[in-house]
């Protein structure tokens, strides 16, 4: 081997060594994100890791739940609401995107009014609500007053006329004056069906009675899972100590972003003082209570707020009400007839069976039955519209008299022929 042979060699061992070292810096530093990211990670699954203390305070929490709904057998009053609508903070329905011009011009404040009535014992419910809403098509308020009651197995809604029915409301009863949803109890929604309210949430919150995945709860205590719930942690809050229990919308999604959070007091039998709803890592919703009924057993939130927020690099509160229980009254007996509604003379009257709910298709809107109550209180076969189609049980004496015609021509045509035997036979 010559020298120059041995140069080549020497220098290119040398370029390979450097490429080597090269590639493991390169490499080292392109593993210490990977490596930060997984360690994050870790850390993350041991957070939300369902250790056995934690199932227990869990099962402590929905214990004392379940005990303070044990507490209450009726309870009614009246809700104020005051709702309050920033400037430009309605969106465009299929958009969600502001209006242009924005809508309302200006902070909009109007009040809502809730009469309510539960019979917990009975699984029965009334609301009576006055709702006022901003209307970007007039500029105005508007009202509808609405009658919603559950007695224990049809559900009624009933619109009482102040205005015209919103779009919502619509797609939901149709054009009559009073829907009647039948045997709720064999419906996969239950009384939900027939009557969802945000703004009842609190009170029912009050008694254990918690909402899940936005939905308003059943009067029939859920059973809940504990593994879709994680304990975050304890915190000092407006005077309060309160534990933070995290519902997540799936025990498969223990590490998904869209969750619910209640933040419960344990010396008030972990009633419920904050509930928050995030969704994709951003705050939608925030409800707090702002004072308490402590005279009252069990205790209960009696003034709370809530702020709705849209927004994903900014959050911008796009509704926020103020909400005051007056005049609650716990297990007082309350009639039956405050649970049902029966159909007044001029109503168009919405009949839905039970297997409404169990058929998604669109012929599903065939199965409901319409009817008109004229001035007597008869039901009359009607059309969506209102038009009248057949009398009910007109057919029943239209039958019944072609019967009794034709039995008296038989017993006619009988009588003529055995006076006719009689007198051949003399």
């Amino acid at each position: 081997m010559n020298r120059a042979t041995i140069f080549i060699s020497a220098y290119r061992f040398r370029i390979g060594i450097s490429s080597l070292v090269s590639i493991a810096i390169l490499l080292s530093y392109l593993s210490v994100p990977a490596l930060e990211a997984q360690t994050r990670k870790k850390k993350k699954a041991v957070e939300h890791i369902l250790t056995s203390e934690m199932r227990k305070q869990i099962e402590e929490i929905f214990q004392g739940w379940k005990n303070r709904s044990k507490q209450i057998k009726t309870f009614k009053g009246i809700i104020d609401v005051t709702k309050t609508t920033p400037k430009g903070m309605v969106t465009d329905d299929i958009t969600g995107l502001p209006l242009n011009p924005p809508q309302p011009p200006k902070d909009t404040v109007y009040n809502h009014k809730l009469l309510f009535a539960l019979d917990f014992s009975k699984q029965r419910v009334r609301f009576d609500l006055l709702r006022r809403f901003y209307a970007p098509e007039t500029g105005k308020i508007r009202e509808i007053k609405e009658l919603r009651t559950f007695d224990g197995k049809d559900g009624y809604f009933l619109d009482q006329g102040i205005s015209d029915q919103d779009q919502a409301q619509k797609e939901r009863c149709g054009d009559c004056d009073l829907a009647i949803y039948r045997d709720q109890k064999k419906s996969p929604y239950g009384y939900t069906a027939t009557i969802v309210n945000d703004d009842f949430y609190m009170v029912l919150m009050n008694f254990g009675f918690m909402p899940q995945f936005g939905k308003l709860p059943l009067l029939i205590f859920p059973n809940y899972n504990v593994d879709e719930y994680r304990i975050i942690g304890e915190t000092d809050w407006n005077n309060h100590h309160v534990i933070i229990l995290r519902h997540y919308f799936s025990k498969d999604q223990i590490f998904d972003s869209n969750y619910e959070e209640y933040w419960v007091d344990p010396t008030l039998q972990y009633l419920v003082l904050r509930y928050q709803i995030t969704a994709l890592t951003k705050l939608r919703s925030d409800t707090q209570f702002l004072s308490l009924n402590e005279s009252s057993s069990p205790v209960i939130v009696k003034q709370w707020r809530a702020d709705d927020y849209l927004g994903d690099n900014k959050l911008y509160i796009t509704q926020s009400d103020v909400y005051s229980l007056k005049e609650e009254e716990m297990n007082v007996p309350i009639s039956s007839d405050q649970f049902k509604i029966d159909p007044q003379p001029g109503m168009l009257v919405k009949d839905v069976p039970p297997e409404y709910f169990h058929t998604k298709s669109n012929t599903r809107y065939n199965l409901c039955t319409y009817y008109k109550i004229d001035e007597k209180g008869e039901r009359l076969h009607a059309d969506k519209e209102g038009n009248i189609l057949a009398k009910q049980e007109s057919y029943f004496w239209y039958y019944l008299g072609i019967g009794i015609a034709g039995t008296c021509v038989l017993i006619f045509w009988l009588r003529n022929r055995f006076k006719t035997k009689k007198v051949n036979l003399k």
